[in-house]
């Protein structure tokens, strides 16, 4: 059986937020997933392979393929734990992330700009392709 649904743009945006919810109030409210800088990409098709957020590692299988391929995402079952510890000491930048970068081959990174990682990809020479207050698109000099 095959299912279709089809959205109106306004729709999409809705099922796209996430919403805080704090004693009845919203207290925070913003995109779950990175669909502008998905769109930059799919657009300047920066060189990669891509780091991507673990948080974005589902919406970049199916918004970037076959153009970028998920760094890491939910399906932890077919990772082994070495790949998603990396993934983690990466992510914090944490000693020797470096190296986990290089031998990865990783190019371009799409992450939260509050991540660990990218003040240091931006301290390494990493330069900033899009920018909005959700994500980052960086890449190597």
């Amino acid at each position: 059986m095959k299912i279709s649904v089809n959205f109106t743009p306004d729709e999409m945006m809705a099922v796209c937020m996430a919403r805080q919810v704090q004693d009845g109030e919203v207290v925070a409210q913003g995109l779950a997933t990175p669909l502008a800088a998905a769109a930059y990409l799919l657009e300047a098709r920066p060189a990669g392979p891509l780091l991507n957020s673990y948080n974005w590692g589902s919406y970049a299988i199916w918004a970037l393929y076959p153009h970028y391929l998920s760094f890491v995402d939910g399906r932890t079952d077919l990772f082994d734990d070495e790949i998603l510890q990396e993934y983690l000491r990466l992510w914090r930048a944490d000693p020797g992330w470096e190296d986990i970068l290089r031998r990865w081959g990783l190019k371009t990174a799409l992450l939260e700009p509050e991540a660990p990682i990218t003040r240091e990809l931006l301290l390494a020479g990493w330069r900033i392709l899009y920018e909005d207050p959700q994500a980052v698109v960086l890449s190597e000099s």
